[in-house]
């Protein structure tokens, strides 16, 4: 399994912020803010968005320069193969060529260059909180299925006891075979639910490792959600949150 970067919880950039793990968790559970932080370091799309904008920025630099001075080199009538001239006819050429824009062309062009640039700037920006709002669906799905598995297995272990209490039961002629039966079916029914809820966990840890562009296995720690505040912040640090 590939390791995620590890943010320290302490490490948070300003007040309001969430710094307590929740009663149970632990340090190498899976944290949203820690997600948060390998998939701007990381995610595909995210880093394709940052490279075309730093590119475009690159380039808008360069339109307000006049074309490069071209040189050109050139034989005509020459003959084969020791490229002689022919006479009266054999000739070397040599030019230099310099193309001059017109007036205002490069000013046009550099704001043009500049407004791409800005474009792909804020395009970056809103792939970045797109990637962030796919993290924590993925996150948050993970979470829910996690919480539905420890609550089928917390199931079938009451269904084992009741069945175990109804075999005992009809060991002494106390209840009927049924009673057995039937929960013996239901503990094979859970366990069968059980199985389902794990593949969907692993589809859940497939993709949030898309998202993360990481692989994760069975081994993977559980999500963990936060300690929330009793109160929401002051409103002029929701802005830092």
């Amino acid at each position: 399994m590939t390791l995620l970067a590890v943010v320290p919880l302490d490490a948070q950039q300003g007040p309001g912020q969430i710094r307590v793990l929740a009663p149970g968790a632990t340090r190498e559970d899976l944290i949203l803010g820690r997600l948060y932080a390998a998939a701007d370091s990381a995610n595909p799309r995210l880093r394709a968005a940052d490279a075309r904008a730093r590119a475009l920025e690159a380039q808008a630099v360069t339109t307000t320069r006049p074309p490069d001075p071209r040189l050109q080199l050139g034989w005509m009538n020459r003959e084969l193969p020791g490229l002689g001239p022919m006479n009266p006819l054999g000739m070397t050429q040599l030019q230099v060529m310099q193309m001059l824009p017109t007036a205002g062309k490069l000013g046009l062009a550099a704001r043009a260059a500049r407004t791409r640039a800005s474009g792909a700037e804020f395009r970056a920006r809103d792939v970045a909180w797109e990637v962030r709002a796919a993290v924590a669906a993925a996150f948050y799905e993970l979470y829910r299925v996690e919480r539905a598995v420890a609550i089928a297995r917390e199931t079938r272990q009451l269904m084992e006891n009741v069945a175990a209490v109804a075999d005992a039961m009809y060991r002494v002629g106390e209840a009927p075979q049924a009673d057995v039966l039937r929960a013996r079916v239901e503990v094979a029914r859970m366990t069968e639910e059980i199985v389902v809820m794990e593949a969907m966990r692993q589809v859940a840890l497939a993709r949030l490792g898309g998202l993360l562009d990481q692989s994760f296995d069975d081994a993977t720690p559980p999500a963990a959600l936060p300690l929330f505040p009793a109160e929401l912040p002051p409103h002029t640090d929701l802005g830092k949150l």
